[in-house]
């Protein structure tokens, strides 16, 4: 929705000189809750949805299952039809930016398994390439290991091939327990606190980042849903000044 609106809705403004047209396929939700989403994030950031029509475009895989490769005894085949159907829907409405949330649903091979994941994500590239369309994999990553606060690129889940193949990569890190206790959130709040970042660790300072958070919105329905907002991690030195400093020196010595 950021990319249709050329509007910041995460803190990072789209630099496309015109309005993107998106597809978002989610291969784990239901229509429905695509539709929830969406209307929580308009009312919350008052869109007006009909801004929206013939720019957005989402299936679920109840609508549209989509099953590019499976792991046959000879290897992986993949299924020519489907990925030619994609590859036509996304020329027939000029799509520029293709979603597909999460990877694993869209096809059936072994995670792990280098070879097939690497095939995997290099047809979506020529699928990209074929179409001059941006195709997002959304991927998960394995659970944290004792000790571990962050996680980065090499704790993508299966095949090293998946990030291999991929030309760029971002990574979602849920706020710490110390970066919340820094800035006052509870153990509770922080679980809607998130930072975006490049496909390293960030080692940058929190009020560095580009951080978001999840916000509960009622929708006419009744139901409360989430939706995303930016959020700006408080600088610790955000109005002190050079005569501050200077007391602080001077008490100091």
């Amino acid at each position: 929705m950021a990319m249709v609106l050329l509007r910041p809705l995460l803190g990072e403004t789209p630099t496309s000189e015109r309005p993107l047209r998106c597809w978002y396929w989610s291969g784990e939700d239901e229509r429905e809750e695509v539709e929830r989403r969406i209307a929580a994030i308009c009312q919350h950031h008052r869109i007006d949805a009909r801004t929206l029509e013939g720019l957005l475009f989402y299936d679920s895989f109840q609508e549209i299952p989509i099953t590019i490769a499976t792991q046959g005894r000879n290897g992986v085949a993949f299924d020519e039809t489907q990925i030619k159907q994609i590859t036509d829907a996304i020329r027939r409405k000029n799509i520029d930016v293709a979603v597909f949330d999460p990877l694993i649903s869209a096809h059936k091979v072994p995670e792990g398994d280098n070879v097939a994941m690497d095939a995997v994500v290099k047809t979506f590239a020529k699928i990209a390439a074929d179409t001059n369309c941006a195709i997002d994999l959304d991927h998960h990553t394995r659970k944290l290991a004792p000790g571990q606060s962050e996680v980065t690129i090499e704790d993508a889940r299966g095949a090293s091939a998946i990030i291999g193949a991929a030309r760029s990569s971002r990574l979602i890190n849920r706020m710490t327990g110390a970066e919340a206790a820094n800035v006052g959130l509870s153990e509770v709040e922080r679980q809607s606190y998130f930072r975006i970042g490049r496909a390293k660790a960030n080692r940058a300072p929190p009020e560095a980042s580009t951080w978001a958070r999840m916000v509960s919105v009622a929708v006419p329905n009744g139901d409360n849903v989430g939706a995303l907002e930016a959020w700006q991690y408080p600088d610790a030195f955000a109005n002190v000044t050079t005569a501050d400093m200077y007391a602080i020196r001077d008490l100091a010595t």
